[in-house]
């Protein structure tokens, strides 16, 4: 897969995760069984907790992610630029305290290691594709062109 198809398939799954975050059908409720500030979140296929926060960046990343996909270049930048942050989400989602944002956005749970993975995902598009030549990447608009040099 090149740069530019996985920037757009990634952009779609993320789109659609934060649009489904807003479909009540999609949502499980909350666990409050145990009083913890983290189960107070509907959960999205009822595995990664989320709010309307969560959902409005999620729409916000992956139109970012489709509109990146055009171009080698964007996809390129979008790629190493959310490998920083996907990462420090996933640290985030793992210290005890600031795995709610402070009560704002929910990074822990099963988005802990959907931010892992899509570090590691992204990092390996971004960084891999650092030997695209300038012109690669003024020729290299759409799908179709290849992107990686081995």
């Amino acid at each position: 897969m090149n740069l530019t198809r996985f920037t757009f398939s990634f952009g779609v799954v993320v789109f659609a995760m934060g649009v489904f975050g807003f479909v009540p059908a999609m949502l499980h409720a909350p666990i409050s069984d145990t009083g913890a500030a983290y189960d107070a979140f509907p959960r999205l296929f009822g595995l990664f907790p989320i709010n309307e926060l969560h959902n409005v960046v999620k729409v916000l990343v992956g139109a970012w992610a489709l509109i990146a996909s055009r171009q080698i270049l964007w996809s390129l930048n979008f790629c190493r630029i959310s490998t920083v942050v996907f990462a420090l989400l996933f640290v985030f989602g793992m210290i005890n305290g600031l795995d709610t944002m402070f009560g704002f956005l929910p990074l822990h749970s099963h988005n802990v290691w959907f931010h892992g993975l899509s570090a590691a995902l992204l990092g390996y598009y971004g960084y891999r594709t650092a030997s695209v030549s300038a012109k690669d990447a003024k020729r290299g608009t759409g799908f179709g062109q290849p992107t990686l040099r081995t």
